[in-house]
């Protein structure tokens, strides 16, 4: 099994954010994590278990999760990486695209990122977070924005942990989806 280097994780968050405007301190401490650990060693200690699949563009993944000064990162051994802040996909990179995409938020208006570019039409417009149980007893929460079809969703099992996120991480409309194992 090949582990991920601490090194990939920092340039997915570096050129994720590059540029940005605004400033989100939880990946700014798992970067001086990540330069932290690089000088200590040169790999992430041993992952645990593979617990979630991926979908994006039609490539699918097997992912591992990490909690990072308050936000997740999931890894795939093909050097796939989502960082998720508990609400919103904040960045993506890999799944046979060489760009890394970032969604930012600044109020309602959301923007989308990929590599050094901003989308070039207007943001999208996102409501706030709603909830709502389903027939198994879990909990969906759903955001709708006014560019896409589907409202972003992360369902809750019935003991209150994320089991799915369905998110828009594009300019396109495309969807990232992730479930627990």
């Amino acid at each position: 099994m090949r582990s991920i280097n601490y090194w990939s994780l920092l340039v997915i968050f570096s050129l994720g954010l590059a540029g940005c405007n605004v400033t989100f301190p939880q990946v700014d401490s798992a970067i001086s994590a990540v330069r932290s650990q690089l000088a200590k060693q040169s790999e992430l200690p041993r992952s645990p278990e593979i617990r979630w699949s991926a979908s994006f563009k039609g490539e699918g993944r097997l992912m591992r999760a990490f909690t990072e000064n308050g936000l997740t990162l999931f890894v795939s051994e093909e050097e796939d990486a989502i960082a998720f802040d508990g609400w919103v996909v904040r960045s993506l990179g890999g799944f046979g695209d060489s760009s890394i995409l970032s969604i930012i938020d600044t109020g309602n208006a959301r923007r989308y990122k990929s590599g050094a570019a901003y989308e070039a039409s207007h943001p999208t417009q996102c409501g706030n977070w709603t909830n709502s149980s389903n027939e198994g007893g879990n909990v969906v929460w759903r955001q709708v924005c006014n560019r896409t079809h589907e409202p972003n969703s992360i369902t809750l099992n019935q003991q209150g942990l994320i089991v799915a996120i369905d998110q828009v991480v594009d300019s396109d409309g495309n969807r990232l989806s992730l479930r627990k194992l």
